[in-house]
């Protein structure tokens, strides 16, 4: 039997696109998948997932980095004013700022609220709120303003008296310390040994 040859097709031949169609198109087409073997159904799903473990992921990111900016910048402390306020005078505060830690003995009894000026005096006037469980604050106690460190973040520290009546709502520290203004510590510094240089020399 002669063996049949098949004809060639020819262009504008209405039986061209179907045999040329591609066969990875015609099983996508009958299965419903796309090129990366998932049925599309399945793929939209994988991707949904995806999508919303990377939403996820951020989300976690952003709370981390929340949490540290509170830890850092005592942001945690914003409203709560429930503590009874006290003022105290200085010369000079350097950088003290809002919300400053003041602390007795090395632990946290309050903060800075209010940072003011007298205008009779020319003097700072800072506001602090300490917290109510520390009640028994002596009326003669001082306050001093700190560095954390060499170059630390300034704060308010207290240093308790021996009277027996106590600190209230509205009372006054009246024996403080001014901040140490690096700036003014190195020029005394530099006055002193010019002044030492300058001088004549002892005769014996």
């Amino acid at each position: 039997v002669p063996a049949r040859h098949q004809q060639p097709l020819v262009p504008g031949d209405l039986r061209a696109p179907l045999f040329q169609f591609p066969l990875q198109h015609a099983e996508e087409t009958v299965l419903g998948t796309d090129h990366t073997g998932l049925p599309n159904q399945s793929r939209q799903q994988f991707q949904k997932a995806r999508g919303e473990a990377d939403g996820l992921f951020i989300a976690l990111g952003l709370a981390a980095f929340f949490m540290l900016a509170i830890k850092v910048s005592d942001l945690s402390s914003l409203g709560n004013d429930e503590g009874y306020r006290v003022t105290a005078h200085f010369e000079n505060i350097g950088g003290l700022k809002a919300r400053a830690p003041v602390t007795l003995g090395g632990v946290r009894v309050g903060r800075v609220v209010g940072i003011g000026l007298d205008p009779q005096s020319y003097e700072a006037v800072v506001t602090m709120s300490i917290d109510p469980k520390y009640d028994r604050l002596p009326t003669d106690s001082s306050a001093s303003i700190l560095t954390s460190g060499l170059l630390g973040e300034q704060y308010v520290g207290l240093e308790p008296g021996g009277m027996d009546s106590y600190l209230k709502e509205g009372g006054t520290l009246k024996l403080t310390q001014s901040a140490l203004v690096l700036e003014k510590l190195i020029g005394r510094v530099f006055t002193n040994m010019a002044s030492g240089e300058s001088a004549p020399p002892k005769t014996p």
